[in-house]
């Protein structure tokens, strides 16, 4: 699938889901859509401040807020939640090529 919203309307689009969270420390893009290759899915990485705790009613609540824009925009989002100290040990793959949405 390739047809669908620029990255630059993806990033504005992302972004208003968090843009009142006090909870999230920064939001990343990266994977095959972000890269600009063909893709299935829009990977999406939130990053919570140390003290956000519990982080599984957060994740649920943002992948509901993510799949209702999905549906919007007629993509799936996969996402990923790490805490501040289990980013800064970077365990992803595409740690190098990240795109910035929100801090």
């Amino acid at each position: 699938m390739t047809i669908g919203p620029t990255i630059s309307e993806m990033k504005k689009a992302v972004r208003t889901i968090f843009t009142s969270r006090h909870d999230v420390h920064a939001v990343f893009g990266f994977g095959s859509y972000f890269r600009g290759e063909l893709y299935c899915d829009v990977d999406i990485l939130v990053v919570f401040e140390p003290q956000c705790d519990p982080l599984l009613p957060r994740y649920y609540e943002l992948r509901g807020d993510l799949e209702a824009l999905g549906e919007r925009l007629g993509v799936l989002f996969d996402l990923t939640v790490l805490t501040e100290r289990e980013f800064a040990e970077r365990p992803l793959r595409d740690m190098d090529s990240l795109v910035e949405i929100a801090r």
